[in-house]
């Protein structure tokens, strides 16, 4: 059983020393409504538990924030009215790992991972509201039955991501089991748009991991790929880009040609009819990088994963205002144990490093 301790979920804003909200003058974080003392915004009944992603913040057309946090199983949504932070329900939702996003009109979406009995496993639902309204509601069947994800099957998905287009359509990238007996990989599977779904659950999804066999050295292996922890961002052309962490495991020994479990930041994205590479491709054959060697965005030794702690394994990106994508990451170094943040951006044929040649952030 997890534990669950009272934490508070704090919420500081960057001040501005100026009136002028047009000038880059902030100077220092103040705390929003005490916010960030006593019990906080949540002031949680069972607490807000720790460990894995429980908070998410957004910010609504008048540039007050609202925010979407887990109390124990239950999700709430609080927003700051300028003296108070309101709860505005909803009163149906419950599961783990908040998001939420707004669009221009300040209409909310929150997605949230959710238990569903009858397939036994986590899928992710939906409900949207108007910034004045008064009722969260499903965008189709988004808030019942199995879901997003589970709309056709149980997808158990252990991690997503979820944005909006330029026009405000939401969209869910998810990390999913296999949907195929032929696959017995984990993928970055679904991204759904509900007016269209542009990838399906058949095959390798957006990701494509490729897993490979190895006989011939007295005994069978199998390479093991998955993608997994998916971030989603779309840009002002509408074409998504999801990012993805590519991990290898060898199951039934490690065969002499092993290279390393090291793992690798990867990004696809949507041309209009199929998913391309965005930089370094996965392998398609089983060469270096498919036998655990660095490869991909990050190409290093190092580990991105950190096993029984989620909370670190949280890559983001972003498109900036020219279309240029945005990657960051964490990855514990391979030399000396420290973990470490690198922020990358595409300049269209290749991936560099922003600030410095590594891209790592002191």
């Amino acid at each position: 059983m997890n534990r669950i301790i009272a934490l508070l979920a704090c919420l500081v804003v960057l001040s501005s020393a100026s009136t002028v909200l047009a000038q880059p003058t902030a100077q220092f974080w103040e705390e929003v409504g005490g916010s960030a003392s006593g019990d906080g915004l949540s002031a949680a009944t069972r607490g807000v538990p720790t460990g894995n992603r429980q908070v998410s913040v957004a910010v609504g057309p008048d540039g007050r924030p609202v925010v979407a946090y887990a109390d124990g199983d239950t999700i709430l949504v609080r927003r700051w009215t300028g003296a108070a932070w309101e709860l505005i329900g909803p009163s149906s939702a419950s599961g783990g790992l908040p998001q939420i996003v707004t669009d221009a009109a300040g209409r909310m979406y929150l997605a949230w991972r959710q238990f569903v009995p009858p397939t036994e496993s986590f899928e992710i639902f939906l409900l949207a509201r108007d910034w004045t309204g008064t009722t969260w509601q499903p965008l189709g069947t988004s808030g019942s039955g199995g879901g997003i994800s589970g709309a056709e099957g149980g997808a158990g998905v252990p991690a997503y991501s979820l944005a909006l287009g330029p026009d405000g359509t939401p969209y869910i990238a998810y990390q999913s089991t296999t949907f195929t007996e032929a696959d017995f990989t984990t993928q970055t599977a679904g991204l759904h748009a509900w007016t269209n779904q542009i990838s399906g659950r058949e095959g390798g999804g957006a990701s494509n991991a490729l897993s490979f066999k190895i006989e011939g050295h007295g005994t069978t292996t199998f390479v093991s790929h998955n993608a997994e922890h998916p971030t989603l961002a779309i840009g002002a052309d509408g074409k998504p880009v999801v990012a993805f962490i590519y991990s290898s495991m060898f199951e039934g020994g490690n065969p002499p040609e092993f290279n390393g479990e090291n793992d690798d930041m990867y990004a696809v994205r949507w041309n209009g009819t199929a998913w391309e590479p965005l930089g370094p491709a996965l392998p398609t054959t089983l060469d270096n990088v498919a036998l655990g060697a660095p490869g991909g965005i990050s190409n290093t030794p190092g580990w991105i994963r950190e096993v029984g702690h989620d909370r670190l394994v949280r890559p983001s990106i972003m498109v900036d205002r020219d279309g240029t994508p945005v990657l960051a990451w964490g990855e514990t170094n391979f030399d000396d144990g420290f973990r470490y943040i690198y922020v990358y951006k595409f300049n269209g044929t290749s991936w560099q490093g922003l600030g410095s040649p590594s891209g790592q952030i002191d």
